[in-house]
């Protein structure tokens, strides 16, 4: 028998999702859903720093129930978030660990890939921007204030 890694962690990585329970959540994208940071403006269209990170909007596995992203130019660079909600801790998962594989090559940032993946309760985040900190900050700073309303 051949010992082949890739295939132990894909078993390891199912059975670990499997085995979690599926849970309901309050977030929504809209209650996400970013201002422009200072010194930046809303943009039309997407302008990921990585081809990767638009791969994985246009065929995120798995399907999320709902999905958007925002674009800004901010100075000299531009940068876009996507969000993508789901309905189940097991989706959701699943969705971190392949969203770090397709748009990092595993964990991010990395040095080619400075792409964040961040998750807020059932909203997985992907920020592909050169200087993605700032819009980690807002994001936090939004689920934060999201958190508060719903108490």
């Amino acid at each position: 028998m051949t010992y082949r890694p890739r295939r132990l962690l894909l078993c390891l990585v199912a059975l670990a999702v499997t085995q979690t329970a599926a849970h309901s959540y309050g977030l929504t994208l809209e209650d996400l859903a970013l201002e422009p940071p200072s010194g930046c403006k809303t943009v039309g269209g997407e302008h990921p720093v990585s081809l990767q990170a638009s791969m994985q909007y246009s065929a995120p596995s798995p399907k999320p129930e709902r999905k958007t992203f925002q674009s800004f130019h901010c100075s000299n660079h531009d940068s876009t978030v996507y969000f993508f909600q789901y309905s189940a801790d097991t989706d959701m998962k699943l969705a971190v660990l392949l969203a770090g594989a397709l748009v990092c090559g595993g964990p991010c940032p990395t040095s080619e890939h400075p792409e964040r993946i961040l998750t807020v309760e059932n909203i997985l985040v992907v920020i592909s921007s050169p200087k993605p900190k700032t819009f980690e900050s807002a994001i936090t700073q939004k689920a934060s204030r999201a958190r508060e309303a719903t108490k």
